[in-house]
């Protein structure tokens, strides 16, 4: 008889490196202020580089597994604060980013648990958070296969609701990640 062992499985994140002008370094290590963005912010920055007039909008295509329906779809993930890391530490990438500073995260749960925190404690609502690589694609578009049920619900209802919950489900978490591969250099 075949026996089944459970194994457990461990995860790594490596240490995050934050670049960013120095003396929000020293604002940081100073007086606990940290300077985070927003997807709006990306949208309307003045430097070239962080500009990203669609970060965290996607088209959503799905097509309907059981015929030669499909529906597509604006999705935008709203104005959600971003903290923006990278996992190499480089004088190049901080050329890039007209950085003169960096930090190292080596603990990233604990330093998410402090940022969140002190968000809450200054009135922002907290929904939750997600943490992960950026996904590097040739343009904005999540394809997934959907049921007609899923397009049915969309077409035949007078409410927004479901094209939300279509939204969301074509969408997962992909559409807070997603950037174009021009941003990947």
């Amino acid at each position: 008889m075949f026996e089944q062992k459970i194994i457990q499985i461990n995860s790594y994140i490596p240490p995050l490196y934050r670049y960013l002008e120095k003396q929000f370094v020293g604002l940081f290590f100073t007086m606990g202020i940290l300077r985070i963005s927003s997807f709006d912010h990306f949208a309307n920055h003045p430097d070239e580089t962080r500009l990203d007039t669609q970060e965290g909008r996607a088209k959503l295509i799905g097509n309907c597994k059981d015929n030669n329906m499909r529906i597509e779809m604006g999705f935008g993930v709203g104005n959600s604060f971003v903290l923006c890391t990278s996992l190499i530490k480089s004088k190049k990438l901080a050329n890039k980013f007209k950085a003169d500073g960096c930090f190292k995260i080596k603990d990233f749960f604990n330093f998410y648990s402090c940022i969140s925190n002190t968000l809450s404690k200054n009135n922002y609502i907290i929904n939750g958070g997600l943490y992960g690589p950026c996904r590097y694609e040739d343009k904005r578009e999540l394809v997934s296969i959907v049921e007609q049920t899923d397009i049915d619900r969309v077409m035949n209802s007078k409410y927004c609701d479901p094209i939300f919950d279509l939204g969301r489900k074509l969408s997962g978490n992909d559409t807070f990640f997603l950037k174009l591969n021009n941003y990947a250099d």
